[in-house]
């Protein structure tokens, strides 16, 4: 076989494994499903409420000012508009131009929401307490671990791992209420 002849079958190989590798990559990727309910369960006000806080933060009410009086010693992250409490694994978000707080993420047991629910908490007693209106988001090779949204511009999200609660995130846009 000479020199010619065989690199004009190598030369197409390569390419040819490279481009099967990279559609094989892309078919196996994780695929993202949401399966919406008939109705949404509806959200009040109070379910905007941060539980056990005095006095009372509210997610889309409350200011900076309100949230480092209950959990002082924290820090802002940057200037990013994120204040992390120095005691507990909670992280606060706020509006840019208003100072109002859009946004909590609670990643550990220490604080529950208005109707009682915390982070490691089982997700039958979310759906006790919030029904079954809920938009289930997760990946096609993993449906143990999702995302059950609550609302829609003003929403609560708990991430769900093996029927327990990981995390719990509020958000209220701002914008979607003025």
């Amino acid at each position: 076989m000479s020199k010619k002849s065989w690199k004009s079958y190598v030369i197409p190989s390569i390419f040819i494994t490279v481009f099967l590798i990279a559609v094989v990559i892309t078919v196996m990727q994780q695929r993202p499903v949401s399966e919406y309910p008939e109705k949404l369960s509806l959200l009040n006000s109070s379910d905007f409420v941060i539980a056990g806080t005095d006095p009372v933060l509210q997610v889309g009410e409350a200011n900076l000012g309100d949230v480092s009086l209950q959990f002082p010693g924290g820090k802002m992250l940057g200037r990013s508009g994120v204040y992390r409490p120095a005691d507990i694994n909670v992280l606060f978000t706020f509006t840019r131009k208003t100072n109002l707080l859009n946004k909590v993420d609670i990643n550990d047991a220490g604080l529950a929401t208005t109707r009682s629910i915390s982070v490691n908490d089982s997700f039958d007693k979310v759906v006790n307490a919030y029904g079954d209106g809920y938009v289930r988001s997760y990946y096609k090779n993993d449906p143990q671990t999702f995302d059950a949204v609550y609302g829609e511009e003003q929403c609560i999200v708990f991430n769900v791992k093996d029927n327990q609660v990981k995390r719990i995130v509020i958000l209220h846009d701002i914008n979607a209420t003025n």
